[in-house]
């Protein structure tokens, strides 16, 4: 049975956490710079898909409270390539909704690259809506950009 489990937010994430969401980034993101380790730790809340002992998916999001409204983005998502297709995703940002609506957060952003549809139908089942960035160097232009209002 697949567990999702907060390992902790801004300066609480272990380094041994960080070493199991470090592995799995670069299996389910075999060929691309790694990102998790650009000052996430201190600055992020991470999240853990367990499955019979072993960590098998993450999530990081990052909050954005001077911004109005306040919001959180999601900015790396993975999944082990085994374990994929499960739902998974949904269910940790799911968990991510949750500890935000504890913080008086009252957006999400996320984004998907244009090549991962099943991440992006994941957001929109979910009810996330694409939009545009307002800033024009925010995120990337080889991604499709979701928010979604946690307080409607």
């Amino acid at each position: 049975m697949y567990q999702i489990k907060y390992v902790g937010g801004p300066g609480e994430t272990s380094d041994l956490e960080m070493a199991y969401i470090h592995r799995m980034e670069k299996i389910c993101f075999e060929g691309e710079k790694p990102y998790a380790y650009v000052n996430k730790q201190e600055r992020c809340h991470w999240w853990v898909i367990v499955y019979e002992g072993e960590r098998v998916g993450f999530s990081g999001l990052e909050l954005f409270k001077t911004w109005n409204p306040k919001f959180g983005f999601i900015f790396l998502t993975g999944v082990l390539p085994a374990h994929r297709n499960q739902g998974l995703k949904k269910r940790l940002v799911r968990a991510m909704e949750k500890k935000l609506r504890t913080l008086d957060v009252y957006r999400m952003v996320s984004y998907a690259s244009y090549d991962n549809l099943p991440s992006a139908n994941s957001l929109i089942s979910l009810g996330y809506k694409l939009y545009q960035p307002s800033d024009p160097d925010w995120g990337t232009k080889w991604a499709y950009f979701f928010r979604k209002d946690l307080w409607q």
